[in-house]
């Protein structure tokens, strides 16, 4: 046995025990008289350790939809296995678990644009008895990007092509063609006319 407190308090606290260890006690009391016999042996174990906390998680990458967080891991212990637990929080939200894993890292999807987001990491420490969670990290604010806003493709109107010269043209053909019966005409006439006077004349 090794005394871990000698004093006149009715209680103690003895530091840096190790996790899920059985350990045993036993207490007297002494005076000026001399010291009395120790009590009954009692035993106690020790519970496991909760993870530490962990630093704030990073992000990364934000767009308006998405974002990476990255996080510093916890030192594993011997015999048991550590993940973590990344929770996002909203002004909507209370808190909803976004990745668990034992990576480090994790893309986040599905956000919502120019939106003001908070994220906190906690590690899991799994053991026989049970999982262990810790405390939560501080808190890490971000806001998505604004979203792109596509401009409205234009609509084309097809255009009616006039062709002014071409009009002109097929006018001034159907009065030149106009003229020229005209003239024909004209001329045939004459001659009939002509030859009329000519057999109607005295010989």
């Amino acid at each position: 046995f090794a005394r871990v407190y000698h004093g006149a308090g009715l209680s103690c606290k003895v530091n840096r025990l190790q996790e899920n260890t059985l350990l045993n006690f036993r207490i007297c009391a002494s005076n000026e008289s001399g010291q009395g016999p120790y009590s009954t042996v009692y035993t106690f174990q020790t519970s496991r350790a909760s993870p530490p906390s962990l630093k704030a998680p990073k992000v990364l990458n934000v767009t308006d939809n998405s974002c990476q967080a990255e996080w510093t891991g916890a030192k594993q212990l011997p015999g048991n296995c550590c993940t973590y637990q990344l929770q996002m929080l909203t002004s909507s939200t209370s808190g909803i678990i976004v990745y668990q894993g034992a990576d480090t890292k994790c893309t986040i999807d599905n956000l919502e644009p120019n939106t003001h987001y908070v994220l906190r990491v906690a590690a899991v420490r799994h053991c026989e008895e049970g999982d262990l969670i810790g405390n939560f990290s501080p808190s890490t604010v971000f806001t998505t990007q604004q979203a792109e806003i596509t401009p409205p493709t234009p609509v084309t109107t097809p255009q009616t092509v006039s062709h002014p010269d071409r009009r002109t043209m097929t006018e001034w053909h159907m009065t030149a063609m106009i003229v020229f019966v005209f003239e024909l005409i004209s001329f045939l006439f004459a001659m009939i006319l002509e030859h009329i006077f000519c057999l109607s004349a005295p010989t």
